[in-house]
């Protein structure tokens, strides 16, 4: 963030790739920007639901909300606004369409804004390449209890969602790794959480031998040969 002729808001903060979203980018451009501009003036942005979890904000910090309810998605970005938000602050964020300013209007003030809007844009394009060594986390108010990925980035969004399906990855992980424990002709079946296909288009007999697999009545070679013709599809105990 960079205010006209005025001080600067730049950092990093590793969060988890699936919570990187164009309106998560558009409200941090804001927290900086509250941050920069001690809570007065201005700000273009062209993300409408950006402009929205900010008012939310705003009615939250003068109290015409009560709290903020964990299963907000942005809730720490909201908890975030309402702590660098003053009681008598005037910042607004103005919806600007982008890509507009090569267009001729007769409104010089938002002709103005079309410009900032395109220069700001230009300097978030070409910021992608940079390596900024330093963290802003020291801006921003996290949940009492924050949750890691694999990656060791923080996870922002729907929580709760993130934590099942981690559950599920490692315990097939642990289930992959018990198989190669085990001889070939011992070798079972994991049961999977895909969605079946809409069986309205299938043959009878390939709807039987699916649910015959989930059920699990077919022997494992059976199974494997469906998914993978390389291994036989006979017991080679039995030949059958």
């Amino acid at each position: 963030m960079q205010q006209p002729d005025g001080p600067s808001v730049t950092g990093r903060l590793a969060i988890h790739r699936n919570d990187i979203t164009s309106t998560r980018c558009e409200v941090y451009a804001l927290i900086a920007g509250l941050v920069a501009g001690g809570n007065t003036g201005e700000q273009v942005c062209d993300n409408k639901s950006a402009i929205q979890i900010f008012s939310k904000a705003r009615n939250l910090a003068n109290g015409a909300l009560c709290h903020i309810k964990y299963r907000d998605h942005h809730r720490i970005e909201i908890r975030t606004l309402c702590r660098h938000m003053q009681p008598s602050g005037t910042m607004t964020p103005l919806w600007i369409r982008s890509h507009q300013e090569h267009l001729q209007v007769d409104d010089t003030m938002l002709q103005q804004r079309r410009a900032a809007l395109a220069t700001v844009d230009e300097a978030a394009g070409g910021a992608h390449d940079l390596q900024l060594p330093i963290s802003y986390s020291d801006l921003i108010t996290f949940d009492d209890y924050v949750v890691y990925d694999e990656d060791h980035r923080l996870v922002f969004g729907n929580v709760a969602q993130y934590v099942k399906k981690r559950a599920y990855v490692d315990l097939h992980r642990k289930w992959i790794s018990r198989q190669h424990c085990q001889d070939a002709t011992k070798h079972t079946m994991a049961i999977d959480e895909l969605d079946m296909a809409a069986s309205g288009q299938w043959l009878t007999s390939l709807c039987r031998f699916y649910w015959r697999a989930r059920m699990s009545v077919l022997h494992t070679n059976a199974v494997k040969h469906r998914f993978d013709h390389r291994w036989s599809a006979k017991c080679v105990n039995c030949s059958h």
